[in-house]
């Protein structure tokens, strides 16, 4: 702000509360926070990781579908109202989907907090949902 001699003249500023600063503080570290926690970065899951962290879990997006992976190796999934069953093994350190009717595909497995991804080497579409315990059981 300009006086009328055209030098610089501060405006009086109240200091800012400490609650209010802290806010703020919390806010800025939780905005760009997804499903996972900030600063983690995802990690590939090898072999029989990728068994124990899939076993008798639903893999979701939490809204528009869900998979069911049994311990047995089946596999159900409902999506938009769509149900269907297949089933799912490890090769190696990729997940393997074997879709009714559909060709086998394998992913690699990656992980950060809750978030999981099913990626396929060379495809740009990835499967982001998070791992739970069956619903009813949560």
């Amino acid at each position: 702000m300009r006086g009328q001699s055209g030098s610089r003249v501060e405006s009086p500023r109240a200091p800012i509360p400490a609650w209010a600063a802290t806010a703020g503080l919390l806010l800025a570290l939780f905005v760009g926070m997804g499903p996972s926690y900030a600063g983690d970065a995802f990690r590939q899951l090898k072999g029989a990781r990728i068994r124990t962290a899939f076993s008798g879990m639903e893999f979701t997006d939490e809204v528009h579908w869900v998979d069911l992976y049994r311990r047995d190796g089946t596999l159900s999934s409902a999506s938009m109202g769509l149900k269907r069953t297949g089933r799912w093994r490890l090769d190696g350190d990729s997940l393997c989907l074997e879709w009714k009717d559909e060709e086998t595909r394998c992913y690699e497995v990656w992980i950060s907090g809750k978030s999981v991804q099913l990626r396929q080497p060379g495809h740009p579409v990835i499967d982001e949902g998070i791992l739970r315990p069956p619903a009813g059981q949560h």
